[in-house]
């Protein structure tokens, strides 16, 4: 008994071209991120490791029988700034707008 060979559906063609799209872009500007990523923390040793993100977007007409499927790359870096500080009320003085009322019942 032979297999029924599989008829490729537009689902399986979008994700097969997409999937191609993807590979391609990346590999394009693979250099042209991660030279990004390093030149944006070149200078700061305090901003951690440096981070590519890589998004991928993909468009296509959902009522076409063989949609034409746009893909798109796009990257930033990731640069992160944090800071923290304890909010005690009872070491600190809030305005009563800010906490509610007279401030006596906030905890």
């Amino acid at each position: 008994m032979t297999d029924t060979p599989k008829i490729p559906t537009v689902k399986d063609a979008i994700i097969a071209v997409a999937s191609a799209q993807f590979s391609d872009l990346l590999r394009e500007s693979f250099s042209e991120v991660t030279k990004d990523a390093l030149k944006a923390f070149q200078d700061a040793d305090d901003e951690g490791e440096p981070k590519c993100k890589v998004a991928f977007a993909v468009t296509w007409n959902p009522n076409s029988a063989a949609p034409k499927v746009e893909s798109k790359l796009s990257w930033s870096v990731r640069k992160v700034h944090n800071t923290e500080d304890v909010a005690d009320p009872n070491q600190l003085k809030f305005p009563a707008d800010v906490i509610g009322g007279d401030g006596r019942g906030a905890a």
